[in-house]
């Protein structure tokens, strides 16, 4: 009778991203336990994988202990790590962590410095994002040129209070793609700039940059505190984008505006 050969580690490693994009997390556990069961689990990148899928899943203890219990890390394990202190808005904890990742020289990544000013960006200290902001011009060539990192960067100094600091760098980005404009507008909406919002999805439309739930969200924002009416904001959002929004805006209008 023929022996069928047990699945190996990258066999293991696709089955727990799967799980992780479905946030399976029972199922993942079945995996992690036949994986360990073969003796598989402290193999680096599946290791790896199971750090991220408990992290993902918001079971951040669990994740904690098997990032500690690896032989080995590489910048990806730490940055899996730094994603779910941040993903569950453990801010500190990350700042905390990456203090031990650079003295364990690993190499800092894009991906670490997002996490990075995500952590800042959920603190509020400018002080400590712009320290940051340095830290990612010494280690990453151009990051304007990447659209998460300039994106992480408008974001955090906008949520600092630092909105002229957020504007420029907005303006200095290479490229720029729809979370971009989308967290430009929703940083001019908080500070309560409701015109420059309306330019800025203006300009938006003519670079040919479709529209999201968060673009919409910040419009709608924007024509309540510049004042505009329910039925202007409406016309104003099916002549510029031409997307069937009534329903979003009927909610959004009802709970919010009809509110202030």
């Amino acid at each position: 009778m023929h022996q069928s050969t047990p699945p190996d580690g990258k066999i293991y490693t696709h089955i727990l991203q799967s799980c992780m994009r479905l946030r399976a997390i029972r199922e993942g556990r079945q995996v992690q336990a036949q994986a360990l069961k073969d003796g598989l689990i402290t193999r680096l990148a599946l290791a790896t994988t199971c750090v991220h899928l408990y992290a993902v899943c918001r079971e951040i203890d669990p994740a904690r202990q098997l990032f500690d219990e690896m032989p080995e890390r590489s910048s990806v394990s730490w940055n899996a790590m730094l994603a779910g202190y941040c993903i569950n808005e453990f801010a500190k904890e990350a700042l905390l962590l990456f203090k031990e990742m650079v003295r364990s020289e690993t190499r800092m990544t894009k991906r670490t410095s997002f996490m990075l000013l995500s952590a800042c960006s959920q603190i509020g200290d400018l002080a400590l994002g712009s320290t940051i902001h340095s830290l990612v011009l010494k280690t990453i060539p151009n990051p304007l040129g990447y659209p998460f990192t300039g994106t992480a960067l408008v974001d955090m100094y906008s949520k600092c209070g630092s909105q002229g600091s957020a504007s420029s760098l907005f303006h200095a980005m290479s490229g720029k793609n729809v979370i971009t404009w989308s967290t430009m507008a929703a940083a001019l909406a908080i500070h309560g700039q409701g015109k420059a919002v309306m330019e800025l999805m203006n300009s938006m439309e003519k670079e040919g940059i479709s529209p999201n739930a968060v673009t919409f969200t910040s419009l709608l924002s924007a024509c309540g505190r510049a004042g505009l009416g329910f039925q202007d904001c409406e016309l104003w959002c099916w002549e510029w984008a031409g997307l069937q929004v009534e329903m979003r805006i009927r909610k959004y209008y009802f709970e919010n505006m009809a509110c202030e």
